[in-house]
Order: C-alpha cells, then structure tokens, then sequence
C-alpha cells in the first residue's frame, strides 16, 4: 500500500509538472510528400525554455509507421524580428521503423540514431509555429528499408503551441 501511495504522489507532482511547461502539437511534412507526413508533439523541458522534446509518429511506405524521438537545444536566439522570436535548435534522438508491404510477404524494421538542426519562428500575437529541419538519422536497417533509413531530406512544421 506503501508504494502504491508514494506512486500516485509522484504521478500528480510529475503531471504537475508537465502542465506548467508549454507545448505545442501539429504536423511535420518531409520534402518527399505524404510518405513523409508525421504527428508531431514538442514539450518544453525546464523553466528557461532552451529544451524541449520533440516526439514524432509518421506514415510510412506502404503499411507502416514511423515512431522518432529527440531531445533538442535552443542555441541561438536572433533579434530578427519585433512581432516573433526565431531559434535555432540542434537535438539527438532515436527512431523506430515498421513496413509491411500488403502485396507480398515483405516486410522491414528498422531502428537507429537520429540528429536534428532546425529554424523555428513562433509568432507573438497567434499560438503557431513553423519550422524547417533537417533530421538525419543512422542505424540497423532489414527486409524493405535495405535502401536506409531515407533521413535527409528537409522537413517543415506547423504546430499550435498551448
């Protein structure tokens, strides 16, 4: 009973936590098309706002998905403009992959490491954001990714931050 107690306190001080930092949810599109499209979800990590974690879940060839997670650094801030804030942020991370190709028994998976530099511009007067990045990413390849992992191809973003 103990522990099932000191569980629960730890699961509302983290949720606590986690609702007083500012995140964002939108859509990632790759230079490649719809292949590319992915769910994003961007989670600011500490008071300062200069991390954040990006969690991604995108549509691959044919029947699969795609499940990319990085941890990112906002390393530089420029006074370009008075209506908004730009950043350019740099992250690694880690990506798993999943193919089924319906019209044969084929079929792939992947797994491998990911780096991230990116330009974001988040507006001022309305809760939205864009981006554009380059993601590319390394690792242990089979079956239907035999070509790799297809991680370098510029990327841009729309989120709505809350």
């Amino acid at each position: 009973m103990k522990r099932i107690v000191i569980l629960l306190i730890g699961l509302v001080g983290l949720a606590a936590i986690a609702s007083a930092q500012p995140r964002a949810v939108g859509a990632r599109f790759a230079a490649a098309g719809w292949m590319g499209s992915e769910f994003s979800y961007e989670h600011t990590v500490n008071s300062n706002g200069n991390q954040f974690l990006e969690v991604e879940l995108g549509l691959e060839r044919y029947d699969g998905f795609r499940l990319t997670g990085t941890w990112n650094w906002s390393v530089w801030h420029p006074e370009i403009s008075a209506s908004g804030e730009w950043s350019l942020y740099l992250g690694a991370g880690t990506t798993l992959g999943f193919l089924d190709y319906s019209g044969e028994d084929q079929y792939g998976y992947m797994i491998g490491a990911v780096a991230q530099v990116g330009l974001e511009y988040r507006f001022d007067s309305v809760p939205l954001s864009f981006s554009a990045d380059i993601r590319p990413a390394i690792g242990a390849c089979h079956g239907l990714y035999k070509y790799g992992t297809y991680g370098i191809l510029p990327n841009i973003a729309v989120r709505y931050a809350f």
